[in-house]
């Protein structure tokens, strides 16, 4: 069984990030020819995400994908900024520590370690584990519906 990768972390995806968020398509949808230059032809729509990915990113704008993963690495930069400035600690230096102490660097460093994984994981766009290019097959008018669905769901 394979598991769907985040695109813009390589964690385990457990959520789709609409690309084009769909509260930008509810808003544009009396508008098709804005809605259009939005979405433009070929775009990719949505990509696998991991919940902390997706949530980081909300439901802001990006002209293109590769926008969106500079943006969430400033985010998570600006979130671990303290651990990813943390200094390396050598197998010496870490004997010399007792206790909690050295347990708390110990776990400190293993995040440092998953954070910079994250950043710098560069992988190819997915949609339910399937590698996607630059098409993709729904249509403005399927959008919108979508956009509304899920709407209507929320209330």
């Amino acid at each position: 069984m394979s598991v769907n990768v985040c695109y813009y972390c390589g964690e385990p995806a457990d959520s789709i990030d609409h690309v084009v968020p769909l509260s930008l398509i509810r808003q544009l949808e009396d508008d098709p020819e804005a809605l259009e230059r939005v979405i433009g032809k070929g775009r990719i729509r949505e990509v696998d995400a991991c919940r902390d990915c997706n949530h980081r990113l909300s439901s802001e704008y990006d002209i293109n994908l590769k926008d969106r993963k500079e943006r969430l690495r400033d985010r998570l930069r600006s979130r671990y900024l303290r651990l990813l400035a943390m200094p390396e600690w050598t197998d010496d230096d870490l004997g010399e520590l007792n206790g909690w102490l050295q347990g708390s660097v110990i776990h400190a460093t293993a995040v440092q370690a998953w954070i910079m994984r994250r950043l710098s994981y560069e992988g190819r766009a997915t949609l339910n584990g399937m590698v996607i290019g630059a098409r993709q097959k729904k249509s403005i008018p399927a959008l919108i519906r979508e956009a509304k669905k899920r709407k209507r769901v929320k209330k």
